[in-house]
């Protein structure tokens, strides 16, 4: 699940998630989307409450998340799969 901010008014949205799987890493993107539309756009913090992102692992051992962020650092965590996992998105 994910948690954060998308943008400053009421303009931004979550959009989707992008990435993949390399090796035993796990490289993922958050994107937001812009209405361009400033009259109806109202000054409040826009976030991710909890968002999920699903994935289908095939192999099992350590893994390294890599979430970029749009400004440095990004996020990095390991987790090790037991046995081939699904989650739901």
């Amino acid at each position: 699940k994910f948690y954060g901010t998308i943008g400053p008014s009421t303009c931004y949205s979550f959009s989707r998630f992008v990435g993949g799987v390399t090796n035993q890493q796990i490289d993922i993107a958050v994107l937001g989307k812009y209405t361009n539309n400033e009259s109806n756009c109202a000054s409040a913090v826009q976030y991710m409450n909890g968002d999920s992102l699903g994935l289908h692992l095939t192999t099992t051992g350590t893994f390294v998340i890599h979430v970029q962020q749009p400004t440095p650092p990004d996020i990095y965590d390991t987790v090790y799969v037991k046995g081939s996992i699904a989650s739901k998105r």
